[in-house]
């Protein structure tokens, strides 16, 4: 939500659950005035009820901004920007209603529907990730590609030691 005239290089930071979340720091992963028809608020501009804008921070958090949202404050009204912390899954469904083409920028490749696959995290140390990088690229495959074969050798390996 905003006005017409809102000033949307101003930075707006705010602290939730002991966890800073602050435009200037973060990248802008999308904006978006949304599907609502603007309403003219007399003495006040034009106001987009739907606009909206999804951030992600330097260690990978998602936040929407509603900018200029109104409150009601005992017997007066006012606006104030809003920030809105968002899981992965809600950016993600966010993304695909508002910015499906930029999906996969953030989320990586997306399985085909039907698909059987299930996806995994794996958090290693930098000099194991570096290096599994490097061997898989010697062998012209992808990280996961690689991932999968060397998976698929000690599963097989234990099967045959148990035998």
């Amino acid at each position: 939500m905003a006005f017409e005239s809102t000033d949307r290089t101003k930075p707006v930071k705010r602290i939730i659950n002991g966890k800073s979340y602050n435009t200037a720091t973060s990248l802008l992963v999308f904006h978006t005035k949304g599907q609502d028809e603007p309403m003219d608020i007399l003495g006040w501009g034009l106001y987009y009820p739907s606009e909206a804008e999804l951030y992600r921070t330097r260690h990978g958090a998602f936040f929407l901004l509603k900018r200029d949202q109104h409150k009601n404050y005992h017997d007066d009204f006012g606006f104030e920007n809003v920030i809105e912390p968002y899981t992965d899954d809600e950016a993600l469904k966010w993304m695909e209603l508002n910015c499906p083409e930029q999906i996969e920028d953030y989320f990586g490749e997306m399985p085909e529907a039907g698909s059987s696959e299930v996806n995994i995290s794996l958090r290693l140390p930098k000099v194991l990730s570096d290096k599994a990088k490097k061997i898989a690229k010697s062998e012209n495959l992808s990280l996961n590609a690689w991932l999968n074969l060397v998976i698929k050798n000690a599963i097989s390996l234990k099967s045959n030691a148990s035998e």
